[in-house]
């Protein structure tokens, strides 16, 4: 992979860090800003919480950010953006990424300084910069590109009681000046600022506080009802943070020798929920414990080319955790 000059470097390193900074600082406040409203996942019955604003470090900026809880550690949930298994790879595509189609990491840029102790190599600093391209989900929209970069780095923040807890962040802040990745033909280049993931950890072992923010580059007549609602949807893929987490562990092996077994004509009704089989409510057979269920008891999902059908305990046992919904 090519490197930068070192002065190059360590400028991008600097707003790398910065913008970090900046986007915690962002997370935090977002309880004192205008609701705009409240999200349900269908699949995992968790919460979330949408408010919009401005920009803390440039007022002139729209910020859009969401808030919820996750069942995870920061561990495993930094490991995920690694995306270095095929495992991660599907999940992210059939979750947080749907829209990315296509990314490319341009340069590689040594870590940056941070006071947390770093107890893993998943947590540990890591900064690059990278292109990627994005499918808006709105019709008649042109296709985006971004250059960014790209930070996730471990921190220590003071909460309300004067309290310091652990946390991680993934960050991404447009860059404007790499002249050596000019455009790509057919789509149109935007920026983002101090964008992206905020985690941390609660009093409940297992359960992060998680963060949202959305930051893009548009002022005035760019700001409108448009690109708001899709901002507005960018956001709300924080409650897709549970599957990507549950995705990668799809045991593709065992999925395709559970295909091949029927599903007992015997049995009546759900597994799950107990309600009798019938023409309106068709018979389904989880790919991982082979119960018979109904289609509202699971979900279909991608892994490697092959529709699977898995019931929610199977996928994530702990996302129907009553204690644990936002």
């Amino acid at each position: 992979m090519a490197t930068l000059p070192p002065p190059d470097e360590a400028r991008f390193k600097r707003i790398a860090k910065q913008a970090t900074a900046d986007l915690v600082r962002n997370a935090l406040s977002l309880p004192n800003l205008k609701l705009l409203s409240r999200v349900q996942h269908k699949a995992t019955s968790r919460h979330a919480v949408i408010y919009g604003g401005h920009d803390s470090t440039d007022p002139s900026l729209p910020m859009v950010g969401a808030h919820t809880f996750l069942r995870s550690s920061l561990t495993d949930l930094a490991d995920l953006f690694q995306l270095n298994t095929p495992a991660k790879l599907d999940a992210y595509g059939a979750t947080l990424g749907s829209r990315i189609t296509a990314k490319q990491t341009l340069f590689s840029l040594t870590s940056t300084e941070h006071p947390a102790a770093t107890s893993s190599a998943s947590l540990a600093p890591h900064c690059e910069i990278s292109w990627f391209a994005y499918n808006p989900p709105l019709p008649g929209m042109s296709k985006r590109d971004y250059c960014v970069l790209e930070s996730h780095t471990d921190i220590e923040v003071l909460d309300q009681s004067n309290h310091v807890r652990r946390g991680w962040v993934r960050c991404l802040h447009s860059i404007d000046d790499v002249a050596w990745y000019p455009p790509v033909p057919n789509m149109v280049r935007a920026s983002i600022a101090r964008t992206g993931l905020v985690c941390i950890e609660t009093d409940t072992p297992g359960l992060l506080e998680v963060y949202y923010v959305l930051v893009p580059v548009l002022t005035g007549a760019a700001w409108n009802v448009a690109t708001k609602r899709m901002a507005k949807r960018q956001v709300e893929k924080i409650l897709r943070l549970e599957q990507f987490l549950s995705y990668q562990h799809l045991d593709y092996g065992r999925a395709i020798s559970a295909s091949v077994v029927s599903v007992k004509n015997t049995t009546k009704c759900c597994a799950r929920c107990t309600k009798t089989f019938h023409w309106l409510r068709t018979k389904r057979q989880c790919h991982r414990c082979l119960d018979a269920l109904c289609s509202s008891c699971g979900s279909n999902w991608s892994v490697r080319g092959k529709k699977l059908f898995v019931c929610h305990d199977c996928f994530h046992p702990s996302l129907h955790d009553p204690a644990c919904m936002y």
